[in-house]
C-alpha cells in the first residue's frame, strides 16, 4: 500500500482559499506515461509527489534531491534500475540535499536496484547510497543487488535519523571474484578489495545516527572471498551502528571470510532480536555478530535471535561466532566458552584451563569433521585436553560419527597430560564403520607421561556405541574418580576387544561387553 502524503498550502488571495495536493507522475520506458525515464519524473516532481514506475528495466543513474516517493506498480521482479558505473558516480540512486522524507519502494511497490562500481577504491558507492544527512528515509520491499561496491551506503560522519529499511533483499556481491588485496583497510586504497553489503551509521561511538529500523530484510549477498594467493579477504556484511537502533526479523544466509561478522552493531540502546543466523557461508574466522556496548551483553543477545551454531564469551562488547576452536584458542585460563545448540563438525584442541559449557547433551553436539583428525599426543581426538591440567567439558555431546576407518587411534575425547572435568556429556559412535576388530575407538582417554600428577572426574555421563573401550584412563600420577555413568556396548561381537581401565571409578554398566 502506498504512502500517501498531501501537503496542504493555504494562500489568502482577496479572502479566497485555493489548495494544492501532491501529484503522481508516471514512468513508462515505453511510453505512454508522463515520462519514460525515472530521472526525467525525479525533475519535474515538486517534493511530496508520488513518482509509480510501470515495469521494465531502465538503465540509468537516479539522482533524488527533494521529498517524493518513488515507487513500482508491479513489484521488484517486473522493474529493474540498472545503473551505470562511470568515474565519479555514486550510485544507482543517490539522494541528496538533506532529505526528510524519501521513499525508496513500497509493499509490493519495491524495484531491483542493480548497483555499479566506479573503479575508484578512494569513493565508495552503492546501490542506494544517501549522500550526506538525511532523516525520515524508508527503503521498503527491493532487491538491492551489490556489483562490485556496496548495496546500500550512508555517508561517515552525516546526520542520519529515524529510517526504516523494511523488507528488502540485500544480494549480489561487493567485489568482482577473486578479490583483491588482504585486510580492510586496503579498501580505500585499492581496487576491488571488498567493501560492506551495508553500512548504515558513523563507526564506533557514532552518535550522529539515531533511530535505524533494520527490519525484516534478507542479506544473501557475498562480501568476502579468496584472492589469488589464496587468503580469504573480506568484510562485514552489515553494519548498523549508532543511537537507538532496532535489528529484528532479519535472515542473515549470506558469504564473508577472514576476520569479518554478518552482522556488526555498536551503539547505546541498540535492540537486536527476531533474527535467524546460518553459518553456511560463513568462513571459519568469521562471526555472526560483532556488538559493542549495545545496552545487552552477548548472552541476552543469543537468548534473543536465532542461530545454527552460537559460540561466544560473555560480555558486553564482543563476538558471537559459529566455530568453538577460534573461542578455545584465544581464550586465557579460567574463561567460560558458552557453546549454543547445534551440531559443530570440528576437531577442539585445549591448551589453557578454559570451561567448555555446552546446552546440555544432545543439545550441543561436537562431531568429528570429514577430515582426518591431528594426533594430539598418541591419539587423535574429537576434543583433546592437551598439557593443561584444569580444562572442563560440560554438558555437551561428542560424536564421532563412525569416522575411525580414517581416524588411526580414534578417540572420543581425550586428557593428554592434563586433567579437569568431563560432566555432563554424551561420547557416542566412537568407532569405525562398520563396527571391526581394530584395536582403537576410546570414548574418553587418558594419560601422562611427564613428571607430576593430574586429577581427572568423569560423571553423568553415557557412553554407547564404542569400538575397543568406553575408558582407557592411566599413567603415572594420574587420579581419576569416574561417577554415575552408563557405558552401553554392543554385547557379543566375537571380533572386538574391550576393556576398562580407570583409577577410581564407579560406573553404571547396562551392557558394557566386558
Amino acid at each position: 500500500m502506498q504512502r500517501n502524503r498531501v501537503l496542504l498550502s493555504l494562500f489568502s488571495v482577496a479572502c479566497l482559499g485555493t489548495s494544492s495536493w501532491a501529484a503522481t507522475i508516471t514512468v513508462n520506458g515505453a511510453g505512454g506515461a508522463d515520462h519514460t525515464t525515472i530521472q526525467a519524473a525525479v525533475t519535474a516532481a515538486n517534493p511530496g509527489d508520488t513518482i509509480e514506475v510501470a515495469p521494465g528495466t531502465y538503465g540509468e543513474n537516479v539522482n533524488i534531491n527533494k521529498n517524493l516517493d518513488l515507487v513500482s506498480t508491479g513489484g521488484r521482479d517486473v522493474t529493474t534500475i540498472q545503473g551505470i558505473s562511470m568515474a565519479g558516480a555514486l550510485g544507482t540512486i543517490v539522494v541528496t540535499s538533506n532529505t526528510t522524507g524519501v521513499m525508496i519502494g513500497d509493499t509490493g511497490q519495491g524495484f531491483t536496484i542493480i548497483g555499479i562500481d566506479n573503479g575508484a577504491p578512494g569513493v565508495e558507492n552503492a546501490a542506494v547510497y544517501f549522500q550526506g544527512g538525511h532523516s525520515g528515509a524508508i527503503v521498503r520491499d527491493n532487491e538491492i543487488v551489490a556489483n562490485g561496491d556496496a548495496g546500500l551506503q550512508t555517508e561517515y560522519g552525516a546526520v542520519i535519523d529515524g529510517f526504516i529499511i523494511d523488507g528488502n533483499e540485500f544480494s549480489g556481491s561487493t567485489f568482482f571474484d577473486p578479490p583483491a588485496g588482504y585486510g580492510f583497510t586496503e579498501q580505500f586504497t585499492l581496487p576491488n578489495v571488498p567493501r560492506q553489503l551495508v553500512t548504515i551509521g558513523c563507526g564506533s561511538g557514532c552518535t550522529n545516527t539515531t533511530n535505524v529500523q533494520f527490519t525484516s530484510n534478507l542479506i544473501s549477498g557475498t562480501a568476502g572471498g579468496v584472492n589469488t594467493s589464496s587468503q580469504e579477504q573480506g568484510n562485514t556484511l552489515v553494519t548498523v551502528d549508532g543511537l537507538g537502533s532496532v535489528v529484528t526479523g532479519n535472515t542473515f544466509t549470506g558469504t564473508t571470510t577472514r576476520f569479518a561478522t554478518a552482522l556488526r552493531c555498536r551503539g547505546a540502546s541498540t535492540t537486536i532480536s527476531g533474527n535467524d543466523f546460518s553459518s553456511a557461508g560463513l568462513a571459519d574466522l568469521v562471526g555472526h555478530i560483532y556488538a559493542q556496548a549495545t545496552g545487552s551483553d552477548l548472552s541476552t543477545i543469543v537468548a534473543a535471535n536465532i542461530f545454527d551454531r552460537s559460540v561466544w564469551v560473555n560480555a558486553a562488547t564482543g563476538t558471537i561466532g559459529h566455530e568453538i576452536q577460534p573461542f578455545v584458542a584465544a581464550s586465557p585460563n579460567g574463561t567460560t566458552i558458552n557453546v549454543g545448540p547445534g551440531d559443530y563438525p570440528e576437531q577442539v584442541e585445549i591448551t589453557t584451563n578454559v570451561i567448555l559449557q555446552g546446552a546440555g547433551a544432545g543439545t550441543t553436539t561436537i562431531q568429528c569433521p570429514s577430515d582426518p583428525l591431528v594426533q594430539i599426543g598418541t591419539r587423535k581426538p574429537i576434543v583433546g585436553v592437551n598439557g593443561t591440567d584444569d580444562a572442563r567439558i560440560l554438558d555437551l555431546t561428542v560424536d564421532g560419527l563412525g569416522l575411525g576407518n580414517g581416524n588411526n587411534s580414534f578417540v572420543g575425547v581425550s586428557f593428554w597430560n592434563g586433567g579437569g572435568k568431563l560432566l555432563g556429556c554424551d561420547v557416542v559412535s566412537i568407532r569405525d564403520n562398520p563396527l571391526s576388530g581394530v584395536q582403537h575407538g576410546v570414548a574418553v582417554y587418558s594419560y601422562n607421561d611427564t613428571p607430576g600428577s593430574y586429577a581427572l572426574e568423569v560423571g553423568n555421563c553415557t557412553i554407547t556405541d564404542f569400538q575397543k573401550n568406553a575408558f582407557a584412563l592411566s599413567g603415572d600420577g594420574m587420579v581419576v574418580d569416574v561417577h554415575d555413568c552408563t557405558v552401553v556396548g554392543a554385547g557379543d561381537f566375537a571380533v572386538t576387544a574391550c576393556r576398562t581401565e580407570s583409577g577410581s571409578a564407579s560406573v553404571r554398566a547396562d551392557d558394557h561387553g566386558l
